[in-house]
């Protein structure tokens, strides 16, 4: 939501396309956050949605003429208090207009006074979004500062399976609301490389190792970075969320497929922040088929049950390392060979619990690898810490040697996998900067500024 004391002032613009409809959802989503919204409609999108529609849920009028509305500069009076513009659906025809400057109706006449930040969010058939004059009109308008959104592939109206939809009208407003938060360019010509969610290491094919992580800060970071105009690549674990307008999208799911995807993007990066709450092990063997109780292809039943312990053997990690101990059965193991020993006990042998054992090996590791790679670039690592926040941090700082770690506590309700809001704490290895709980578009805009600042230093030095 928007946390201002005042609401964002929003002109939804609607064009004649039958993505129309989708507008009614877009309008009902920047409401979620907090926005006050009016809506201008050329003529042919009244075809599609009536304005009483738009009426109702915005609780304004509805703009569709020049000349016929109670102001008698009705552009104008758009044009001055809207803070943001959103066209959705942007068509061919009004994307050709503003290319062109002309202003022959309420709609590009009012698109042509706004002098506040524009979202434009394309819709239509494959192979009118592929016309040269449209690809050159979009490039213009892009080039003029216009934000203009490639439109999502599916099933189109047209009977198509090509480009040409318009984009989930959950993630156009969240952009919306980056843009508004963040209308400048401070990282126009930079890539910036984000990592985010879980990753999950398959035991068999069904069954993984995850963790609670969900990705909704990364995709914050991603969404802002691209509100500033950065280049962003967005490597992404499993996640439910819907995918940010970034200029790459890389989907991954377990640590060794991150490892590859981040390493070659990191390559013609200025900036990497891996905020993935990457997998610290994985299994050795992977079975082929689903492991049955009591007997698996590489879990074997034991007599012997203890409670689930951590107790990694080596603090010294390598990439080539041994497979790590969790309360290993036989006490008698050694670091070269100890095995992992997980809890599985079945609830329904209370008397005699069984327990099974699972062997782990360690994942790379891929803060570390890319900070000593690119030692000249800027790499920023997150610690998810439950206790001692600060020191376990700046000793992962220490360890990892990146630029510096973003630190926060997830046993609290405020800055834990899921949550709203979040509380960090950048650690450097001379001093730190507390930050109170904010939201995680806040969270997200205090990170790029501190990575901006370290860019000014870089380019400065």
């Amino acid at each position: 939501m928007n946390t201002s004391d005042k609401p964002l002032q929003v002109l939804l613009v609607v064009c004649g396309g039958i993505a129309a409809y989708k507008a009614v959802l877009t309008l009902r989503e920047l409401q979620k956050h907090g926005c006050d919204v009016r809506v201008a409609m050329t003529k042919a999108a009244c075809e599609f949605v009536g304005p009483q529609t738009f009426a109702a849920i915005s609780g304004h009028d509805v703009y569709t003429e020049l000349f016929t509305h109670n102001s008698t500069i009705a552009h104008i009076e758009l044009a001055d208090w809207a803070e943001v513009s959103v066209v959705v659906p942007a068509t061919a025809n009004i994307m050709a207009k503003l290319a062109a400057g002309i202003a022959d109706d309420l709609v590009s006449s009012t698109l042509l006074a706004v002098h506040t930040p524009v979202v434009i969010a394309p819709a239509m058939n494959v192979h009118m979004w592929q016309a040269r004059s449209t690809q050159a009109h979009v490039n213009t308008l892009r080039s003029w500062g216009y934000y203009v959104v490639d439109p999502a592939s599916g099933h189109l109206a047209c009977g198509y399976n090509a480009t040409g939809k318009l984009v989930d009208p959950v993630e156009l407003a969240w952009y919306v609301m980056c843009i508004a938060r963040c209308s400048s360019a401070d990282l126009a010509g930079k890539t910036v490389v984000i990592t985010a969610g879980p990753t999950r290491e398959a035991l068999d094919p069904i069954r993984f190792i995850s963790n609670h992580a969900t990705g909704k800060l990364g995709y914050m970071l991603a969404r802002t970075a691209c509100a500033q105009k950065a280049r962003v690549v967005l490597i992404s674990g499993p996640s439910v969320l819907p995918r940010p307008f970034v200029d790459s999208f890389i989907s991954v799911v377990d640590g060794k497929q991150m490892y590859e995807a981040t390493l070659e993007a990191a390559k013609s990066a200025d900036v990497i922040i891996c905020t993935a709450a990457v997998g610290d092990w994985r299994a050795e063997t992977v079975a082929t088929q689903k492991i049955k109780k009591p007997h698996g292809e590489f879990i074997t039943h034991t007599q012997n049950s203890n409670p689930v312990s951590l107790d990694c053997a080596d603090s010294t990690h390598t990439q080539n390392s041994s497979p790590v101990s969790l309360n290993c059965a036989d006490s008698t193991h050694t670091q070269n060979s100890s095995p992992v020993s997980l809890n599985c006990a079945d609830s329904t042998h209370t008397q005699n619990p069984k327990s099974y054992t699972l062997r782990l090996v360690e994942n790379p590791d891929i803060l570390q690898t890319v900070a000593r790679l690119y030692p000249q670039k800027i790499v920023i690592g997150f610690a998810a810490e439950t206790e001692d926040v600060e020191h376990n941090a700046a000793e992962k700082l220490k360890f990892k040697q990146c630029t510096c770690i973003i630190a926060n506590d997830v046993s609290k309700a405020e800055s834990t996998f899921g949550a709203q809001t979040d509380k960090i704490t950048i650690v450097y290895p001379d001093h730190l900067i507390h930050h109170d709980t904010q939201e995680l578009p806040e969270v997200a805009r205090v990170i790029l500024n501190e990575v901006k600042s370290l860019l000014h230093i870089q380019t400065s030095a």
